[in-house]
């Protein structure tokens, strides 16, 4: 028997398909951070609620974080890694959905998630930023 006969035909919503061609032609013709920008703007508005339920557990991150001192100025977001003593920085969070659109598009290669990316997206982005000075 033909194991062509065997396979299972899967198929995505026709919007779906769209939305991957506009993502795989602004990969090749625009800077990643105008197709980053347009994953999140898109994300905010095809999801408002789960976008808006997702700012509001980062508030209360940001409320819920101890103050520490680190080099005479204190940070809220930062605690010590209790296997080697060193310090762990809880900079921001960012869904998990817009992650993973970034990452099927660009590999680390190509736009390492970096500390100058997340300093470039908490810019872009404020309201994910879970650290701060205090």
């Amino acid at each position: 028997m033909n194991n062509l006969n065997n396979l299972e035909q899967k198929y995505a919503p026709a919007s779906v398909v769209q939305l991957a061609d506009i993502l795989i032609k602004m990969k090749k013709e625009k800077n990643p951070w105008t197709v980053i920008k347009f994953i999140v703007d898109g994300f905010k508005s095809t999801r408002p609620a789960e976008y808006k339920s997702f700012i509001e557990d980062i508030k209360i991150n940001k409320e819920t974080r101890n103050v520490t001192s680190v080099g005479g100025s204190h940070f809220t977001g930062v605690s010590k890694d209790k296997e080697t003593g060193g310090r762990l920085r809880y900079k921001m969070d960012i869904p998990v959905t817009v992650v993973h659109l970034i990452r099927k598009l660009y590999t680390p290669e190509e736009l390492p998630m970096d500390m100058k990316f997340y300093d470039k997206l908490g810019r872009m982005y404020p309201e994910f930023i879970i650290s701060k000075k205090v």
